[in-house]
């Protein structure tokens, strides 16, 4: 059952932190050795290297927050964990980075979980990764304004069941009571997506 839960948390409560850095430092970086005149009259750049609209959406997650997983799978019982969120804005606010901990059975379980917007390919983001394993997942995806949802779409592995690039979907719905809850599906048949459990949020601040 450890096992278990501990390749969920794997697989969705996770952020490859070190390639975020990398791209703000890149951006920021070229940025620097430009003269300013020249980032000024080039607009598209300037869309490039700065934070936008879009990453006010992101904000609704900014600050402290307790948050359950919630974890399923055929043919086990479901089971739950209590985690301590905190998203900031880092890298001039270009990204959103989530640390993530909590306890199972004695054992400290820590993720950390990076959301952004992509001005260049004009998609919403995300990386995660924890301390359980050398892995990572990404996921990309749109934000409907109409459901007041993000939707991302990525491939992962199931070492259990020897598989690789599993396709999935995270829903990130916000709530109007200031609330937010990820839910995760798998694809493990082609066309038929199973629910693998969800993460719920209440806000501390």
């Amino acid at each position: 059952m450890i096992r278990s839960i501990n390749r969920f948390l794997n697989q969705h409560i996770a952020v490859l932190l070190l390639l975020a850095l990398a791209v703000g430092f890149s951006a920021t970086s070229l940025m620097a050795r430009l003269p300013q005149e020249e980032i000024q009259q080039d607009p598209d750049w300037l869309k490039f290297c700065t934070s936008c609209e879009q990453h006010d959406v992101l904000n609704a997650l900014a600050g402290r927050w307790n948050a359950t997983l919630e974890r399923s799978r055929p043919g086990e019982e479901n089971t739950s964990v209590g985690l301590e969120v905190d998203y900031q804005w880092v890298l001039g606010g270009r990204f959103l980075l989530g640390s993530m901990s909590g306890y199972l059975n004695g054992e400290q379980i820590e993720g950390r979980h990076v959301l952004g917007y992509d001005s260049f390919r004009g998609d919403f983001f995300e990386i995660w990764f924890t301390n359980q394993n050398t892995s990572f997942q990404l996921a990309r995806g749109q934000y409907d304004e109409k459901s007041n949802q993000l939707i991302l779409k990525g491939v992962n592995d199931d070492v259990e069941l020897g598989r690789r690039d599993i396709p999935f979907t995270q829903t990130i719905t916000f709530g109007d009571d200031g609330s937010a809850t990820f839910e995760f599906e798998r694809e493990l048949e082609k066309g038929v997506k199973t629910r693998t459990g969800a993460l719920f949020f209440s806000r501390l601040d």
